[in-house]
C-alpha cells in the first residue's frame, strides 16, 4: 500500500498561499502594506417572536389533539346521536384548520441590515423599507410590540419585536437604533 502523499511540492513544505497570514522575515515584521485595517462591523438585526411562537406551538398541539381524540371517540360514544365517517372527517379536518390557525403567531420575522428593514407580519407578504422612509425607530412603553415610523407619523408594528422577550428585544432594538443612526451618518 502507498501512502498519500503530504500537500505542497516534493521539493519542499507547502508554499503559503496569497490569501494567507504574511510572514515575518528575518529581516522584521510585515510591511505597513500588509497590516490588517480594523473593517466597521455590519450590522445585521433578526429576531422572531419568542414566547408568543412557544405558546402557539403548545396551543396547536393541544388543539390537534383535541379534534383527533374527539374523531376517533366520536362514533362509539354518540350520547343516542348517529355519527358517520364523514362526520369524523370533518371533525378531523376543522381541527386540523384551527391548529394551523393557532400557528399564525409564529410567522413574524425581521431582518435588518444597511440597505433597509424586511418585515412580515402575521398574514400577508414581506415589507422592505428603505432607511430613507423611516423617520424613527421606537417602543413605547404603553405597546407590546416595537415599530418604526414613516413619514406622516405612520407607524408599522415591528409584531417580530416584542415586550414580552425581553432580552432579545433589547438586542434587536440596539441592532436598530445603532443601523438607524448609521443610515443618518
Amino acid at each position: 500500500m502507498t501512502e498519500p502523499e503530504p500537500t505542497g511540492t516534493a521539493a519542499g513544505p507547502p508554499s503559503s498561499t496569497a490569501a494567507g497570514p504574511p510572514s515575518s522575515t528575518a529581516a522584521g515584521p510585515p510591511s505597513s502594506a500588509a497590516r490588517r485595517v480594523p473593517l466597521r462591523r455590519e450590522v445585521v438585526v433578526n429576531a422572531r417572536p419568542i414566547r408568543t411562537a412557544l405558546i402557539a406551538k403548545v396551543c396547536s398541539a393541544v388543539i390537534l389533539v383535541v379534534f383527533v381524540f374527539t374523531a376517533i371517540v366520536m362514533r362509539h360514544d354518540s350520547a343516542g346521536v348517529h355519527f358517520v365517517p364523514t362526520d369524523q372527517l370533518g371533525t378531523l379536518v376543522v381541527g386540523i384548520i384551527l391548529s394551523a390557525a393557532a400557528l399564525l403567531p409564529t410567522r413574524p420575522r425581521l431582518h435588518a441590515d444597511a440597505n433597509g428593514v424586511r418585515i412580515r407580519a402575521f398574514l400577508g407578504s414581506e415589507k422592505v423599507i428603505g432607511w430613507d422612509l423611516i423617520t424613527r425607530v421606537d417602543f413605547p412603553k404603553k405597546l407590546r410590540f416595537a415599530r418604526i415610523v414613516l413619514p406622516g407619523e405612520e407607524a408599522l408594528a415591528l409584531y417580530a419585536v416584542q415586550r414580552w422577550d425581553h432580552d432579545s428585544s433589547v438586542a434587536a432594538m440596539n441592532g436598530l437604533r445603532e443601523l438607524f443612526a448609521n443610515s443618518r451618518s
